[in-house]
């Protein structure tokens, strides 16, 4: 009779239930926010959380794949934010969904749909930055 390590299937079911409880896969629902077309052809390149600022908010940095196209959007008041052990700024799954029909204060979800490293968190509003 062969049996898993007991750590190694608590550290398993921790992670699921811990994303499962952050991050629902009722957010593949939601539609896509139009800040962002095709979000999982980027990467990001730099993250800049400020948190000592009236309102706090995360900067992503975003270049196209095979592209030097280099976007920088703002995450305005981030909440539940994980970045995953290992990401390491490709993020092949990469969501960016509108929720703001959910009537909450949080209104944009970033996530991703696969099960590589990833950053997600969730934000009251999303702009582009020139």
């Amino acid at each position: 009779m062969t049996t898993q390590p007991l750590c190694r299937v608590r550290a398993r079911c921790w992670t699921k239930c811990r994303l499962t409880l952050m991050f629902p896969d009722s957010y593949e629902s939601d539609r896509d926010h139009p800040v962002l077309p095709m979000p999982a052809y980027y990467e990001v390149v730099r993250v800049d959380w400020h948190l000592a600022e009236e309102e706090p908010f995360i900067d992503l940095w975003l270049r196209e794949r095979k592209s030097s196209i280099v976007r920088h959007l703002r995450f305005w008041r981030p909440s539940e934010v994980v970045i995953d052990r290992g990401f390491n700024g490709f993020n092949s799954g990469f969501r960016i969904k509108d929720i703001s029909e959910r009537g909450m204060e949080v209104r944009v979800a970033v996530t991703t749909f696969e099960q590589d490293p990833a950053i997600r968190f969730v934000a009251a509003r999303v702009e582009c930055v020139p």
